[in-house]
């Protein structure tokens, strides 16, 4: 009985041997893949003072065209005692140019053909904005943001300024527009699309 006992547990220590060899020789699990990087978002904003930079992510496009990447702008919005937009300006560098331009958003509203323009502390130079267009969301006045003008409007500081242009029955409408984080918004502007 006893080498019965003895024959039995050598048997099942064979039996278990090639088990335990095997489970020696098996290769290390590989170690976890890291974890993938979260997608960088597609909208951002940052605000400096009354501006606001806000980035897209760009689409790859087709061949001969600008490369894949973010689109950046430099906005304010002005409101109205009701809190609703009458006038956004936006600066930015649209797809396939390289010049900035400075574009303002007016109300349909407006007198055409009309001049409008950008009106700084220093009031004997006015800045012409040319209306470009009305669509049914508004009208669009537009010029080029030259090195002299960007120069100019961060010199201003927090200087009061306003946008100028008239409305259909020809009245003056003067809508007054923040400098107010304007160097720094537009420095933020540059760094990001660098």
């Amino acid at each position: 009985m006893r080498r019965r006992s003895v024959v039995f547990i050598t048997a099942l220590l064979c039996a278990s041997a090639p088990a335990a060899a095997s489970a020696q020789k098996s290769p290390p699990a590989p170690p976890p893949a890291p974890a993938a990087a979260p997608p960088a978002p597609e909208r951002t904003s940052s605000t400096y003072g009354d501006w606001v930079v806000r980035c897209e992510a760009r689409p790859a496009p087709a061949p001969a065209t600008a490369p894949p990447g973010r689109q950046c702008e430099l906005a304010q919005t002005v409101l109205d005692a009701r809190q609703q937009p009458v006038l956004q300006i936006v600066i930015g560098t649209p797809a396939q140019m390289t010049t900035r331009v400075l574009i303002v958003q007016i109300p349909l509203n407006i007198f055409v053909p009309g001049e409008a323009r950008l009106m700084l502390e220093d009031k004997d130079k006015p800045v012409p904005v040319g209306i470009k267009t009305c669509l049914p969301r508004g009208c669009f006045a537009e010029t080029d943001l030259t090195d002299a003008l960007a120069a100019r409007l961060r010199a201003m500081g927090d200087a009061p300024a306003h946008f100028d242009y008239k409305d259909a029955a020809q009245a003056q409408v003067s809508v007054p527009v923040s400098l107010k984080g304007f160097a720094t918004a537009l420095d933020a502007l540059a760094r990001e699309r660098s």
